[in-house]
């Protein structure tokens, strides 16, 4: 067994499938849209326009809440690469 066998070549072994880059992709879109609606919910709670909660009215909710939608506004629209 010598290299010259294309399995110690590696030249048929790619790097990274199209399927896994578009599961990675899928995930942060996903995760992005997760944390706009969780941001979304924490910021209106913290500043006090959905009641109900532990959470109302306090501004550390709002501050994370708005740290929590900026992430998730990064992540479902950070642009694609080919």
């Amino acid at each position: 067994m010598g290299c010259g066998d294309q399995r110690c070549a590696g030249a048929t072994r790619p790097l990274a499938g199209a399927e896994g880059v578009r599961d990675v992709r899928n995930v942060q879109r996903f995760a992005g849209l997760g944390c706009l609606v969780l941001g979304s919910v924490w910021l209106l709670q913290g500043v006090g326009v959905q009641p109900g909660s532990f959470m109302t009215g306090q501004t550390f909710w709002a501050w994370a809440g708005a740290g929590v939608l900026g992430i998730g506004a990064f992540l479902s629209t950070r642009p694609r690469r080919r």
